[in-house]
């Protein structure tokens, strides 16, 4: 099922329709989001409105309308997707930064709300990793600086402490053991997949 995590009426029906088919739900995992970086001053309204509704709205959305099931069963995961990006600056991404900054800040609050129902709620912060979204985003600044797609994917790879992007595989070993039992004494907490980055 394609869902448009800005449109509430479409998470509501997938959410819906998980329960009708599976009858509940055991781990939310809220993965939706996107790109957009540039200078504050220039930075189109648009762009920092999708961040926004995908970013933000969209992990409102997706937790609002499980969090009933959740409740009603006394347990369960849930997992958002923060970034590296919420926990330092980065050179034209402050509108960026700001949405995952507030996944971050939702998650906690979250966490608090739900663990009188047995229910943990945990965020993920990767760091470069080596997706479709960052290709883009490391494209769009080669194009934007006038060098080549490999020295920005070079400067990524060296904010890092293991010189390298992470492969998606490394990112989701993390989320699951988030959704699992072996994490079970564990709410409120981010999981830095960073290689480093945030130790610096």
């Amino acid at each position: 099922m394609n869902v448009d995590v800005r449109n509430p009426e479409e998470v509501k029906k997938m959410i819906d329709y998980t329960i009708e088919k599976h009858g509940r739900i055991d781990i939310l995992i809220v993965n939706a989001g996107v790109v957009r970086v540039g200078p504050v001053e220039t930075f189109p309204e648009e762009d920092y409105d999708l961040l926004i509704d995908v970013n933000l709205k969209g992990t409102h959305y997706t937790c609002k309308y499980a969090v009933p099931y959740f409740k009603k069963q006394k347990s369960g995961s849930i997992i958002t997707l923060a970034s590296v990006a919420a926990h330092i600056g980065q050179v034209a991404h402050a509108n960026y930064c700001s949405t995952k900054a507030g996944v971050l800040g939702y998650t906690r609050a979250l966490a608090l709300d739900l663990a009188p129902y047995n229910v943990r709620v945990n965020s993920v912060s990767p760091g470069a990793t080596d997706t479709p979204m960052l290709q883009s985003d490391v494209a769009k600044q080669a194009r934007d600086r006038g060098i080549s797609y490999e020295d920005v994917k070079k400067e990524f790879e060296q904010e890092g402490i293991m010189g390298r992007w992470a492969t998606s595989e490394e990112i989701a070993s993390g989320i699951l053991f988030l959704a699992t039992e072996e994490s079970s004494y564990i709410t409120g907490a981010d999981l830095r997949i960073d290689g480093g980055w945030t130790t610096q």
